[in-house]
C-alpha cells in the first residue's frame, strides 16, 4: 500500500519505500507510467539501499488533477516535497524518460540533495 504526500496544490503523491541506507535511491516513472515500472528492480536493490518509488501527479495512485496537464516544474517541486518528508538530507536519483527530465531538473533546482543522477532513455535539449 502506498503512503502519501501532499503537493503545494493539495494533490496527493503516493509513494513506497523499501529497504535501508542512505543515500535513498528515488526512483522517477516516465509519462504513462507509475511507480510499477520498477517493481523488477526493487527486491535487488532494497537489499543495500533505501528504495523509493514515486507515482508523478497524475499517474497511478496519485490523484489526477488539472486534466492531467502538468508542467515538468510541477513534478520536480512534488518531488521536492516527498523527499523532504524522507527526511534523507541526500538522495541519488534515478529517472526513466520523461522521470530522467524531471530528475534532471531536480538536481540543477536542488543540487546539495542529489548525490548521483541517473538518466534512463531520457530526452533533454541541451543550449
Amino acid at each position: 500500500m502506498p503512503e502519501f504526500v501532499r503537493s503545494a496544490d493539495c494533490t496527493r503523491i503516493a509513494y513506497e519505500c523499501l529497504g535501508t541506507g542512505s543515500p535513498a535511491l528515488v526512483l522517477v516513472h516516465g509519462w504513462s507510467c507509475d511507480r510499477g515500472y520498477w517493481a523488477a528492480q526493487l527486491v535487488r536493490l532494497s537489499r543495500e539501499f533505501q528504495v523509493v518509488t514515486v507515482d508523478l501527479a497524475g499517474h497511478g495512485d496519485s490523484d489526477w488533477t488539472k486534466g492531467g496537464s502538468y508542467a515538468l516544474t510541477e513534478y520536480v517541486y512534488d518531488l521536492s516535497r516527498l523527499i523532504r518528508t524522507l527526511a534523507t538530507p541526500q538522495v541519488t536519483l534515478i529517472g526513466h524518460s520523461m522521470g530522467g527530465m524531471v530528475s534532471l531538473i531536480y538536481s540543477g533546482s536542488f543540487p546539495e540533495q542529489v548525490t548521483k543522477l541517473v538518466v534512463l532513455d531520457g530526452v533533454t535539449v541541451l543550449p
